[in-house]
């Protein structure tokens, strides 16, 4: 199973929040099967998302970071832009 599967599925069990990942396996063998053919049994499914947790935390990571430099601002797409250049060139 592709890495990329396993963050993905992985990200959806995150948002889906899901009880356990035996439960999750199990409801994404019936209804993701389709957008990933490759999808293993649970035991193999387990020890490919214990590999990519790495991958999995610095996704979520980068969307906090993007959430905190994120500006909202009627003045346009330069602003916003102008915004989040000054947000990553200052230094905390």
């Amino acid at each position: 199973m592709p890495i990329a599967d396993v963050v993905i599925l992985n990200l959806i069990l995150i948002f889906d929040r899901t009880g356990d990942l035996k439960t999750f396996h199990k409801n994404a063998e019936n209804h993701y099967k389709v957008y990933f053919p490759s999808l293993t049994n649970y035991e193999n499914f387990m020890k490919a998302s214990n590999k990519s947790a790495g991958f999995i935390i610095a996704f979520v990571q980068y969307q906090l970071y993007l959430n905190r430099i994120h500006c909202t601002d009627t003045k346009g797409w330069f602003s916003v832009l102008n915004c989040r250049v000054s947000a990553l060139l200052t230094v905390h």
